[in-house]
């Protein structure tokens, strides 16, 4: 058989009088399709209903005691005799060629699953729930589908009008039936995982009988904020792309304004009803339409988030799982200033020190650049107040002064080198005027890295990746990986980007090779942060303890951001 199409269905009877027909009227031929209806449990005569329908199409009834929609999606796709099988809802109605769409769509290789638009049929039963569901599809289809059509329904398979072959699904094991919400995304993250991807299939189009009320919606909010909770867990991967922690990169009020809707002991949501309700009354007029939806999201975003919170254990939970914020201090040079060397990235040893003391009396700890892909790949906790010291182009002085004191303090730091120099001297900053200084030798290197000091790479000659050829590129980035790998006999994981240039082309050759990679771009890092374009902070000579302290609180410190933006306006206005 060539198609198997699949229906879970829970009281839902009267919708799926109407929906079911158009599954069963398609025009494709009878004997290479068939349909599975599993009833989880339904108490409103569904069975009955299905059982006494006339049809000359394949169709099986299968019953089980109510056990969620995922147990029942798994129990027909257990029975299916398919090769391909195709995932629709109860209250979809589908185009006469739908089959044909699906049974046609090109798997080549491991795009093997396909997925088309789930667009709203006009009936509603509440019109701003029904505003909502069509601002929602509107904006997936447009956008989310446009711009990472490979990525499906969310990342995810078993939502309606999505299909597969039936051996790749029984492969990954079928629906996560702890899940009572969010089973189809865990189910489209362990496909992903296993390396399959979608195909986009606009001309399969379905149509949704929207009767959700906005009281239905602001359930499955809640049972949202919880199951993303669960599903991060899981795939602590995917918690990029999560709500709950794309709040932590919103404005500083933002994060102030959910902090406080969450902590609260009761919800404030049911006092914005009222104004959604009256602002619904009026939506035939644009501004109140608007105004009414956002209300509306306002709702949904505080039930989400208070559900998420409650589920993670707390705000502090919340914050340790989602939220933490990594600060990286970048240095360069630390020693005594020594004749032509440049100035403004010369670190005196006792300013160092005075840093270091005052970050571990602040409950600071330094963690090294793998504990922060750790945390952000794979869920593994962080200190407290995580921050993470590194010293480009590894001078010799650094290993000389710098490194004894981080053995001294017990801190961590990461040395990026630069590969083709081991030995030699910085000779790119001739061109800049600046004397050449010494850089660390192999056995140096070695004996650090032997202490605890990570070693990363800064290329194999240091030189500005945007202008280099895509070989050239490759040569710099595979070569300098190599060489420390062959030297250290250990993984290399990092790169800094030489004067922190890159573009898009450089961050997608960097990928292949490293797992992190560091920029000069001021800021900090959470976990929406890509790790090809890590944030610094770059510190320079006579800062005091409250430059210390900006930079690890807004990864840049403001106070020199001033002075060099009042210099170069000083600079225009005497050239005028």
């Amino acid at each position: 058989m060539r198609i198997s199409v699949i229906i879970a269905t829970f009281n839902r009877c009267g919708l799926l009088a109407r929906t079911l027909p158009t599954v069963l009227n398609q025009q494709f031929p009878r004997e290479q399709y068939e349909v599975i209806v599993v009833v989880d449990g339904s108490s409103d005569g569904t069975s009955v209903f299905l059982h006494g329908l006339k049809t000359d199409r394949n169709l099986r009834i299968i019953e089980q005691p109510n056990r969620g929609q995922a147990a029942a999606i798994n129990k027909g796709l257990e029975t299916a005799a398919g090769d391909l099988v195709l995932f629709l809802d109860d209250d979809i109605l589908c185009g006469p060629t739908l089959l044909t769409e699906h049974a046609t769509a090109e798997r080549a290789g491991n795009a093997c699953l396909a997925y088309g638009p789930v667009l709203l049929s006009p009936e509603h039963a509440d019109p701003l729930a029904a505003d909502w569901a069509h601002s929602f599809c509107n904006q997936f289809f447009e956008t989310t589908v446009k711009n990472a059509p490979e990525r499906g329904w969310y990342g995810c398979m078993a939502s309606a009008n999505s299909s597969a072959p039936r051996s790749v699904l029984l492969s990954v094991g079928g629906l996560d039936e702890s899940y009572d919400r969010g089973n189809d995304r865990e189910f489209g993250l362990r496909l992903l995982k296993a390396g399959f991807c979608f195909s986009w299939r606009p001309g399969a189009v379905v149509h949704q009988i929207f009767y959700k009320t906005r009281s239905d919606i602001l359930k499955d909010a809640s049972d949202e904020g919880i199951a993303e909770v669960h599903l991060c867990r899981k795939h602590p991967e995917y918690r990029a792309h999560s709500r709950v922690v794309t709040m932590w990169s919103e404005k500083w009020w933002k994060r102030l304004a959910v902090r406080v809707l969450v902590q609260l002991p009761v919800s404030l949501e049911p006092l914005l009803r009222p104004l959604t309700w009256s602002s619904a009354r009026l939506r035939t007029t644009p501004q109140f339409r608007r105004l009414a939806l956002g209300l509306f999201a306002a709702q949904q975003s505080i039930v989400a988030y208070r559900g998420a919170n409650k589920e993670a254990g707390g705000w502090g939970s919340l914050r340790r799982e989602f939220g933490k914020k990594l600060p990286v201090l970048m240095y360069h040079h630390i020693g005594p200033l020594r004749p032509g060397a440049d100035p403004f990235l010369t670190i005196s040893p006792g300013a160092f020190e005075r840093h270091l003391r005052w970050l571990l009396h602040h409950g600071f700890t330094t963690i090294r650049t793998s504990d922060w892909v750790a945390y952000q790949r794979d869920g593994k906790p962080l200190p407290e107040k995580p921050v993470l010291l590194t010293f480009d182009d590894a001078f010799s002085d650094t290993a000389y002064y710098a490194f004894p004191l981080l053995q001294k303090y017990r801190c961590a730091g990461t040395v990026f080198v630069v590969t083709d120099e081991i030995g030699g001297a910085n000779v790119w900053d001739r061109p800049l005027g600046v004397s050449v200084q010494p850089l660390m030798t192999a056995e140096e290197i070695r004996h650090w890295a032997s202490q605890g000091v990570e070693i990363g790479a800064h290329t194999c000659t240091h030189r500005d990746l945007r202008t280099s050829s895509r070989e050239q590129v490759i040569a710099e980035l595979k070569g300098s990986r190599d060489h420390l790998r062959e030297l250290l006999g250990t993984p290399v994981m990092s790169v800094a980007y030489p004067y922190g240039y890159l573009d898009d082309s450089v961050a997608e050759h960097t990928r292949e090779y490293f797992d992190a990679a560091f920029t000069c771009d001021a800021g900090l890092n959470d976990l929406t942060t890509d790790l090809m374009h890590l944030k610094r902070a770059t510190i320079v000579p006579r800062y005091t303890w409250l430059d210390v302290r900006l930079c690890v609180c807004f990864g840049f410190n403001p106070f020199l951001l001033g002075r060099i933006q009042l210099g170069l306006l000083r600079r225009r206005l005497f050239r005028m």
